[in-house]
């Protein structure tokens, strides 16, 4: 087996227009009622051909673990001994391996499901080295049992997500949305603000529909029109409990909402980003380097990263 062979793949950030989100099942998980939108911001895994699995990380997360708590090899892994006998390379299964290159530019633990695009860009890249020959709905499984966002990052676009969100509806939109993602240096576990959404008692046994937002892509209104009225239906059910645990990111989203209120800001809405402390911006796209500055200048503690969206899903770039 030659170890010449090296593939890349793409795979896009998202932002969740809306996230509506009901009480526990049985089974511990939050069902979910989600728009998500991709978002230009991407990450691409390139695979090599190696004699095992390995990864490294440039860009953004350097410091993040690169041993099978991650979800580049995680993937790598489930593909391997579920799908290795299908390799059409001229070696056993147990042979199969790869060098994974991770350029990371979708800021971490920010809300944008980063570490779900890299999983996705795994999957693609390694159906292709290793000649597995695996169909969409075959990726879309695998994509699923390795987390909630990794089958939308597959996808990209504009998608309704229902269940864990993995259940995916594409949502067909020709009008483009432009973000600034204001990103913070200090996480916010995921765990805890569900856990904070249970403590606050929030979720109701019929999770909110996301119809009006749906409405609103689906509608006939056009440039400015359109992305003022989808700034009126942006929804995000886990924005209390992030307030509760992060006071500073209430105060963040308060203060932007005054000033879009009082015509201070050149936006249409702020929404908190997943489950945060990403803070979401929507505005013009022809207006986000000003509207980032702006925003870098009021909160000089935060990064912003400016996006526009709908994005391709996940794709081989060689």
């Amino acid at each position: 087996m030659s170890m010449d062979r090296n593939v890349r793949a793409s795979a896009p950030g998202k932002v969740n227009i809306a996230l509506r989100v009901g009480a526990p099942r049985s089974d511990g998980f939050h069902p979910l009622d989600t728009v998500f939108e991709a978002l230009d911001v991407r990450d691409d895994v390139e695979a090599r051909l190696a004699g095992e699995l390995s990864m490294s990380i440039s860009g953004l997360g350097e410091d993040l673990p690169i041993d099978a708590t991650n979800l580049v090899i995680r993937g790598a892994q489930l593909l391997k001994d579920r799908y290795g006998w299908r390799s059409a390379l001229d070696c056993a299964p147990e042979e199969l391996g790869a060098q994974l290159t991770v350029t990371k530019r979708i800021p971490v633990a920010g809300g944008m499901a980063g570490g779900s695009a890299d999983a996705a860009a795994t999957l693609v890249a390694l159906n292709e080295l290793w000649l597995l020959g695996l169909s969409d709905e075959e990726l879309h499984e695998c994509a699923t049992e390795l987390g909630s966002d990794v089958p939308f990052a597959l996808l990209g676009g504009v998608a309704r997500g229902t269940g864990r969100g993995e259940e995916l509806q594409t949502l067909a939109t020709n009008q483009t949305h432009g973000w600034v993602m204001l990103t913070n240096s200090r996480g916010l576990s995921t765990p805890a603000v569900f856990n904070e959404f249970d403590r606050l008692d929030l979720g109701e046994a019929t999770v909110p529909d996301t119809a009006s937002v749906i409405d609103v892509l689906s509608g006939t209104a056009t440039g400015i029109e359109h992305r003022t009225l989808l700034g009126t239906v942006l929804a995000n059910d886990l924005e209390q409990p992030a307030r509760s645990l992060r006071p500073d990111v209430a105060t963040i989203i308060d203060t932007i909402r005054a000033h879009i209120g009082a015509g201070a800001l050149d936006a249409h809405a702020v929404i908190l980003s997943g489950s945060g402390p990403t803070i979401a911006v929507l505005a013009e796209p022809t207006h986000l380097d000003v509207l980032a500055a702006r925003l870098g200048k009021l909160f000089p503690e935060l990064t912003p990263v400016v996006a526009i969206g709908p994005a391709r899903g996940t794709y081989l770039v060689n």
